[in-house]
């Protein structure tokens, strides 16, 4: 937080700080803003042709040591 006295003068917070002072004020403006966030994140998502995928690859590398590991202390 900065504060500035004079011509141009107030109290300058960054914008998480300010966002999260907000959302403290009232329930209804957190959940403006986060359903206003939600929105903007999927016309981003639509504007880049992203989809959500669910499926996540899991390394099989992990598993050889892994199942060796319960193999030899079981």
């Amino acid at each position: 937080m900065e504060s500035r006295t004079g011509r141009g003068g107030g109290t300058y917070a960054h914008r998480d700080i300010a966002l999260e002072f907000c959302s403290s004020l009232s329930a209804a403006f957190r959940l403006y803003m986060v359903r206003e966030f939600q929105r903007l994140k999927e016309e981003e998502a639509e504007r880049k042709g992203l989809t959500w995928n669910v499926y996540r690859p899991r390394p099989t590398t992990w598993y050889v040591p892994k199942r060796y590991a319960r193999i030899r202390y079981l």
